[in-house]
């Protein structure tokens, strides 16, 4: 019973008379007593003192102050160094950080302070991969340097799936997989059971199956994620593998149940999770927007204006930005729209994200042909030059906006073409689609 945690639903049993409060104390003492070598040391004193006696459900309350007390003073202050430590090595560049871990004899361990880098890991990943991939790194090491204790495989196993999530988000298909058939190896080597740790395995794999189109695998990683957050109790980070799987019906061209589960996602989240919530009515709109209904995502962007304004940072207010040109194009307002494709533009480019701007392009293009602006049409083509020499774009994506720069010099690109073209490059993101 030792990994038996005490949850939220075992207390309202208790509560309820479902369960008997001895069950609770035994399984909540068992788990303390296998964490924490101290109190498990002090458990068996007393319990060598107190004889058959201290077996008792009343006699362990009675211990139980004092053992907390003791286990909650060792872990305060184990957690103050490894906050010290975790300020430390994210001060550091990432070789020299590694090098610091690897050599030291004292510092640098303990599955806190693991904790900590993969929870910062997990939290940089969708703006900074590179940078998660290195705390994810970092983890492990601190992990390999630190003595065996109880949870410590389960640290092993989120390590292994944050460093192949990072490696996907970098575009690092192949070796992402790798490392998460890596990762499930530890979780059967390792007899790994938590429920809540393998839906998060299973909902960062999905995403993966997903960049590759193995669709059928990522149905089914998706479902027994959202299935197995359902027995942890944890309903809330059911939402992510939700958000994920109305992402697929997306890309299948499925909008209503991708919007369906969007809206799910965002009414579970927002118990608890404003920025997951707000993702979740993003998509909603985004879905709405690519199945003709504008005037509905624009009422569900302004249901969740309140959420926009909470999280500005610049990812977020650029993709609202490009969200509502898209809704204003729908609508009519051409001129609002075109002036919000190209603010957004030139921030992608700023920042390097060709992809985005490339799809972002084809948006504004769309808007060209739909008023014969051939001339705008032209110089945008001739414009793409830049995103695929001068920006990570890879040699498929590349050809495909080719095309789409002949056609325009020819006057030839319609807004057919250029709808498959759009098509053609949020498919081949992973690098996985076929020649264009």
């Amino acid at each position: 019973m030792t990994d038996v945690h005490i949850t939220v639903e075992m207390l309202r049993a208790v509560a309820r008379g479902e369960v008997a409060p001895r069950i609770l104390i035994e399984s909540g003492i068992e788990h303390l007593a296998a964490l924490c070598p101290h109190c498990r040391e002090e458990l068996k004193a007393w319990q060598a003192e107190q004889g058959p006696a201290a077996i008792r459900p009343e006699a362990l309350l009675q211990a139980l102050p004092s053992v907390l007390s003791r286990h909650a003073m060792e872990a305060e202050a184990k957690r103050r160094e490894a906050e010290q430590d975790f300020r430390e090595l994210s001060a550091l560049p990432h070789a020299t950080r590694m090098t610091r871990v690897r050599r030291a004899t004292k510092r640098f361990r303990g599955v806190i302070l693991a904790g900590m880098l993969l929870t910062e890991s997990k939290r940089v990943v969708a703006g900074d991969p590179g940078a998660a991939l290195e705390l994810a790194q970092t983890a492990e090491a601190v992990l390999l340097q630190s003595r065996a204790v109880s949870g410590i495989a389960d640290l092993y196993v989120r390590s292994a799936a944050f460093q192949a999530n990072a490696l996907r988000a970098k575009g690092l298909l192949q070796e992402a997989r790798s490392r998460f058939a890596f990762a499930r190896f530890l979780i059967q080597q390792e007899g790994v059971t938590d429920p809540a740790l393998i839906a998060e395995v299973d909902s960062c794999e999905a995403v993966l199956a997903l960049d590759q189109r193995r669709f059928a695998d990522a149905e089914k990683l998706l479902h027994r994620s959202i299935q197995m957050y359902a027995i942890a109790g944890e309903r809330i980070s059911a939402s992510q593998p939700m958000l994920t799987l109305g992402r697929l019906y997306a890309l299948r061209g499925e909008y209503a149940k991708a919007t369906e589960l969007a809206q799910a996602a965002a009414e579970t989240a927002g118990e608890g999770n404003p920025r997951l919530a707000l993702y979740a009515r993003h998509n909603q709109a985004t879905y709405l927007c690519e199945a003709g209904s504008f005037e509905t995502a624009a009422k569900t962007i302004d249901e969740a204006r309140d959420l926009y304004e909470e999280f500005s940072d610049s990812f977020t207010q650029r993709r609202l930005a490009w969200l509502e040109g898209k809704i204003a194009a729908g609508r009519g307002r051409l001129e609002e729209a075109e002036q919000a494709f190209l603010t957004v533009r030139q921030a992608l480019i700023d920042e390097a994200l060709g992809y985005d701007a490339a799809l972002l392009s084809i948006d504004l293009a769309l808007l060209y042909a739909r008023q014969g602006r051939t001339a705008e049409l032209k110089s945008l083509a001739e414009q793409m030059h830049f995103l695929f020499v001068f920006l990570e774009i890879h040699r498929e994506a590349a050809a495909a906006l080719v095309l789409f720069q002949e056609a325009a010099r020819q006057e030839t690109a319609t807004g057919a073409m250029l709808e498959e073209l759009a098509s053609y490059l949020k498919r081949a993101r992973g690098n996985m689609e076929p020649p264009f």
